[in-house]
C-alpha cells in the first residue's frame, strides 16, 4: 500500500516529482544536498557513501515486497526508475562518492585459540613448538582494504535489474 502500490502509483498526479520518488530516495537524497553544503569534502564523500548503501538495501527490500504484491516486471521497473533517480541526482556533487575502509580480520584468532587449547602442554615450552608463540603468530588479526564506491554500486544494480 501508498508508497509501494506500483504500478497503480504511476496513474496518480505528476505535478511533483519528488513526490512519485521512494521515500528513502527522497529523504536520502535531500539529506546528501544539504550535507554538502556544510561539511568538508571527506566527511561528505564517508556519509554519503553510507547513505547511498543503506538507500540501495532498502529499494532491494521494496523491490521484494513488490514482486509479492504486483509482479516481477513491476518491481524491476520500480528499482530501475529509482536507481536512475539516484544517479541523476548525484551527478551534480563534485565529490568522490567511493571511500576506502579499513578493518580487522579475527578469524585468524578463534583457529589460533582452539590450537592453544589443544596443546596446552606446550604453552610454556622451551622449544621452537611453544604453543604460545604459535598463538601469538597465527592468532594476529590480518588488516583488510576494501574500496566502497556508491556510484559503482548503483551501476552494478542498474545492470542486475
Amino acid at each position: 500500500s501508498g508508497d509501494l502500490a506500483y504500478p497503480s502509483k504511476l496513474s496518480e498526479d505528476l505535478s511533483n516529482q519528488y513526490a512519485m520518488w521512494y521515500p528513502t530516495v527522497r529523504r536520502s537524497l535531500i539529506c546528501l544536498s544539504k550535507l554538502y553544503r556544510c561539511t568538508n569534502r571527506s566527511v561528505f564523500e564517508s556519509l554519503a557513501q553510507e547513505c547511498l548503501a543503506a538507500c540501495i538495501d532498502s529499494l532491494k527490500t521494496a523491490t521484494l515486497s513488490i514482486v509479492e504484491k504486483s509482479s516481477l516486471i513491476d518491481s524491476q521497473l520500480f528499482l530501475i526508475k529509482h536507481l536512475l533517480i539516484i544517479r541523476e541526482q548525484i551527478a551534480p556533487f563534485d565529490v568522490n562518492f567511493s571511500v576506502n575502509e579499513v578493518s580487522l580480520d579475527f578469524t585468524n584468532l578463534k583457529i589460533a585459540d582452539s590450537s592453544l587449547m589443544t596443546n596446552k602442554n606446550r604453552i610454556l615450552s622451551l622449544s621452537s613448538n611453544n604453543a604460545l608463540l604459535e598463538f601469538l603468530f597465527q592468532g594476529a588479526p590480518q588488516l583488510t582494504k576494501k574500496v566502497l564506491d556508491s556510484k559503482k554500486d548503483v551501476d552494478i544494480n542498474l545492470k542486475e535489474a
